[in-house]
């Protein structure tokens, strides 16, 4: 049974909607792609438009199969993988340098290439691309070994822990606020549209 938070995701997700609120709400990368195709057809030459078609190549990468990988949610789960070694007292330097080859990832330090607005953009997708698949995934709400599931407010409760600390915590300590900024705010925002509603745990 999907979670309430989830099925709000996905409602937001479906349909047809207009350019380009539609592509920053469409999960699926092939139908990204068919959307930024057809912008880019109607709009040839624009800008803004070139922007986000080597924004979204840098992102999605083909595999074997014809599918896509997402770089950006690789740079992602490494982000969380460092903040979760912030306490070791001789990994700091390593920690620093794992977080800015994934803000480099990101493309987050292309902010002479990219426009900060097209960034956040992508960022908030990313972010809530990250909050829908932990919302699919059977293993992130199991407990007790696997034997037994999350609450719905414990699952959100988990979600909105992995997000600060991506958001706030590694950051902070690393003194890459900076560095952070868009992504920081992106995943305020996406967790202030999806995790808003308060529960009694």
């Amino acid at each position: 049974m999907f979670s309430e938070q989830e099925l709000r995701i996905r409602k937001e997700t479906d349909g047809r909607g207009s350019w380009p609120e539609d592509y920053y709400k469409k999960m699926d990368p092939a139908k990204r792609r068919g959307l930024l195709d057809e912008a880019l057809a109607a709009r040839p030459g624009d800008i803004r438009l070139t922007q986000i078609r080597q924004l979204f190549e840098l992102r999605y990468t083909r595999d074997k199969k014809g599918g896509y990988a997402d770089r950006f949610l690789r740079a992602w789960l490494d982000l969380k993988m460092t903040a979760g070694n912030l306490q070791s007292k001789f990994a700091e330097k390593k920690n620093r340098k794992n977080a800015l080859k994934a803000l480099h990832c990101l493309c987050l330090d292309q902010t002479d290439v990219f426009s900060e607005e097209i960034l956040s953009r992508e960022m908030f997708h990313l972010a809530v691309r990250y909050m829908l698949a932990c919302a699919e995934d059977a293993s992130y709400g199991a407990v007790f070994l696997g034997f037994g599931k999350m609450s719905d407010a414990k699952r959100r409760q988990k979600i909105r822990q992995d997000l600060d600390q991506i958001g706030k915590i590694l950051p902070g300590a690393l003194g890459l606020e900076k560095e952070f900024g868009i992504l920081t705010e992106a995943v305020r925002r996406a967790e202030e549209q999806y995790l808003k509603e308060t529960e009694e745990l």
